[in-house]
């Protein structure tokens, strides 16, 4: 299965839903999409309120923000992590309706 096949997986294969999802981050956040990984990423701040990290809109201008928020990973973290435009302090993930965690990207460097 592809990490496109599994993206839609994902969302239960509710195109409508992963549409959405996508557009949004086309207009305000960042796509990757290769054979290799899917990723729906916006730059934020790692000291936002949780509620913040749930609104797919809220998004931190690149120059003050400090951490990539991982919307959406399906494949290769260290190859959707090329596409973005510059390394930010911080990865930041929730997997469905948990809290959100932070990666250093430093540690995640090292690991690839």
């Amino acid at each position: 299965m592809t990490p496109f096949e599994q993206a839609l997986k994902l969302y239960g294969y509710e195109t409508t839903d992963f549409e959405h999802d996508l557009a949004a981050h086309i207009v305000s956040g960042y796509v990757v999409c290769t054979p290799e990984a899917i990723a729906f990423a916006r730059p934020v701040r790692r000291d936002w309120k949780p509620d913040r990290f749930r609104d797919i809109s809220d998004v931190e201008p690149l120059e003050s923000a400090d951490c990539w928020f991982l919307w959406l990973l399906c494949g290769k973290l260290e190859v959707a992590a090329r596409w973005l435009p510059r390394p930010l302090p911080w990865l930041g993930f929730a997997r469905r309706g948990k809290a959100v965690k932070f990666l250093a990207w430093e540690r995640f460097a090292k690991a690839v």
